[in-house]
């Protein structure tokens, strides 16, 4: 529990042996709360060295998404997607991260392609309609939110959010105001 003694340690081992594997990993991981950068450029040689695992893709994506280098941790989640194609949750993150990467293009593929898979989803549904909202285009928002709204009629977020898909759309069709007005008043 003594970082900055065990980082010395390990730093110590690795001068004596450079291919320590084991002690790479662990000196990244007590860098990862007080130097991310560094933590980061070992995971990256580790991952140069050893090939893509999944533990090592995992702490750079989440490392690169602290930093707020989005493009970055697209890049790790669509490797971790290679490792596991099927998996909903980082195709999800993987959308999500495109999204703040200000890649809205990719997150809206990677979510339509999920919901030809399962169009009961909610959370994608949800999700892909808020990447269309952030694109100004409300109509297509506003579409998906009333799907959820069929699905999710007492649920206050989904009402919440359509409201705010009425209000975006008011700027260009006013006759959204009193839907907007409404759902406000009852969430």
């Amino acid at each position: 529990f003594e970082n900055d003694l065990a980082v010395g340690v390990y730093e110590g081992m690795l001068e004596i042996d450079s291919m320590y594997t084991s002690a790479w990993h662990n000196l990244a991981r007590l860098y990862q709360s007080t130097r991310p950068l560094k933590a980061l450029e070992i995971y990256e040689k580790l991952l140069d060295r050893g090939g893509d695992t999944w533990e090592l893709l995992v702490q750079t994506a989440d490392l690169y998404s602290q930093l707020g280098r989005f493009s970055e941790a697209a890049v790790k989640y669509r490797r971790l997607l290679e490792l596991d194609p099927s998996s909903r949750a980082l195709q999800r993150q993987l959308a999500e991260t495109y999204g703040r990467a200000g890649n809205s293009e990719g997150a809206i593929r990677i979510l339509e392609k999920m919901i030809e898979v399962d169009d009961s989803d909610v959370e994608v549904i949800a999700a892909l309609a808020d990447v269309y909202l952030g694109k100004r285009e409300y109509e297509k928002a506003l579409g998906l939110y009333q799907r959820l709204l069929k699905r999710e009629k007492d649920n206050p977020q989904v009402k919440l959010r359509v409201g705010i898909a009425y209000f975006g759309h008011m700027q260009t069709d006013s006759t959204f105001l009193p839907g907007a007005k409404a759902i406000f008043e009852e969430v």
